[in-house]
């Protein structure tokens, strides 16, 4: 499962990459041929780790990619979950 996981992250930015903009998450289960749950789990991890963020709208969620070098600044300062309160 966390290899189908990263193959399907891996799908997943490709397509940012070549659409350039938004992209709602119901056009990426288009898009990608994965079971919806993978494609869930793809798109956490993604987020997680700084590649992407949602964007929650009226009609769903889209979702961005970041671009590189804010990529690499979230990796040397990543998020103290610890200081997060909900």
């Amino acid at each position: 499962m966390i290899t189908q996981i990263g193959f399907v992250s891996g799908e997943i930015l490709t397509l940012l990459d070549q659409l350039e903009g938004t992209v709602h998450v119901e056009n990426i289960k288009f898009y990608v041929d994965a079971p919806e749950e993978v494609i869930l789990m793809s798109l956490g991890w993604l987020i997680r780790e700084g590649y992407a963020y949602a964007i929650p709208r009226e009609t769903g969620i889209e979702i961005r990619q970041i671009i590189s070098d804010a990529n690499e600044a979230f990796q040397e300062h990543p998020l103290d979950l610890d200081a997060v309160t909900v």
